[in-house]
């Protein structure tokens, strides 16, 4: 059933390029790191890909893992959520165009995991 209302949601990955899961980690794995950041979304009946609202990007630090990378993301986006929430409260829901593809990803393998941070020095 639809809401009556708008609903957020915030993403611990740039949408719509890291949908799903560990967005950050992917776009670290991907040699990506200029994407490693959050989205505030309109939800829809897909996975991470209603409009989205806010973005930020920031850089992950020396030992963080794919255990602290959300983490780390959520420390940088405190401003975009807040932001966010406020704009929908004054009925301000404009969505912005991240001109990006839209793939969806899922938990590494922890072949892939070892692999990635063995050459890749992403853990």
């Amino acid at each position: 059933a639809k809401m009556p209302c708008p609903v957020l949601n915030y993403h611990a990955g740039i949408a719509p390029k890291y949908r799903g899961m560990n967005g950050g980690y992917w776009a670290l794995a991907s040699g990506d790191a200029q994407n490693f950041g959050t989205t505030v979304h309109l939800v829809d009946a897909g996975v991470d890909t209603g409009g989205v609202l806010q973005q930020a990007r920031g850089k992950p630090r020396t030992g963080d893992t794919i255990a602290s990378y959300a983490l780390r993301q959520a420390a940088f986006s405190r401003d975009i959520c807040v932001e966010a929430v406020g704009n929908a409260l004054a009925g301000r829901l404009d969505t912005i165009d991240p001109n990006l593809p839209s793939k969806q990803w899922y938990h590494p393998t922890i072949w892939f995991y070892l692999w990635t941070g063995l050459t890749k020095r992403v853990w």
